[in-house]
């Protein structure tokens, strides 16, 4: 409640000097490696990658994806574009 009546009143929160190139790096890092590591995403991306080579679009693969029960690392739907990252990371890190 103080810091909400606080940011009312026209004060800003937070540090911008805190968010250094290093620091925006190793966010980015992080959050690649969850997406990489997290098994929802590692099974969807095993499937996408069989749909797509059957000649599925990005659309019919998140149709796919969404009707099996599949979910994004964040618990979302997946979406043309999320499909095309999620394959485009599997192409990057292969293992």
């Amino acid at each position: 409640e103080a810091l909400a009546a606080k940011k009312a009143r026209g004060a800003q929160l937070g540090s911008p000097q805190n968010l250094t190139r290093a620091a925006i790096e190793k966010s980015r890092n992080i959050r690649q490696a969850n997406a990489r590591t997290n098994q929802q995403n590692q099974q969807a991306t095993r499937l996408g990658g069989l749909l797509q080579a059957q000649g599925y679009t990005l659309q019919q693969i998140a149709e796919e994806l969404n009707g099996g029960g599949y979910r994004t690392r964040r618990g979302k739907l997946f979406f043309p574009s999320s499909v095309q990252r999620l394959l485009q990371r599997r192409t990057l890190y292969k293992e």
